[in-house]
């Protein structure tokens, strides 16, 4: 059985408005006679946190319009930014994003 994202978004969107215990959620019966029997699936807490995330991602852009606009007007107008600067400023942004800061 394929599950797509949509549907692990669903889930996700389930157990966290406190949907069945545990993370379970019952699915239709499977079989022809389907016995009254009902299939689960439980979404470990690393999954819904993952789920969560990723979420959170897809809701931003994927690039910073209004820097890219800067960079370009300074490189038009000639402006030159020292080597060393950049090279700074990735590393400083790069330890940042390791330890969890929001890079400066």
């Amino acid at each position: 059985m394929m599950i797509s994202g949509g549907e692990v978004t669903s889930v996700m969107a389930t157990r966290s408005r406190g949907g069945p215990a545990a993370g379970a959620l019952p699915l239709p019966a499977t079989g022809a006679a389907g016995g009254g029997k009902q299939d689960a699936v439980a979404v470990s807490p690393r999954a819904a946190t993952m789920a969560h995330w990723l979420s959170a991602l897809r809701g931003l852009p994927e690039v910073r319009s209004a820097r890219v606009d800067a960079a370009k007007a300074r490189l038009a107008s000639g402006t030159k930014v020292p080597a060393a600067d950049v090279a700074r400023q990735m590393l400083r942004r790069s330890l940042s994003d390791r330890i969890g800061g929001a890079g400066g």
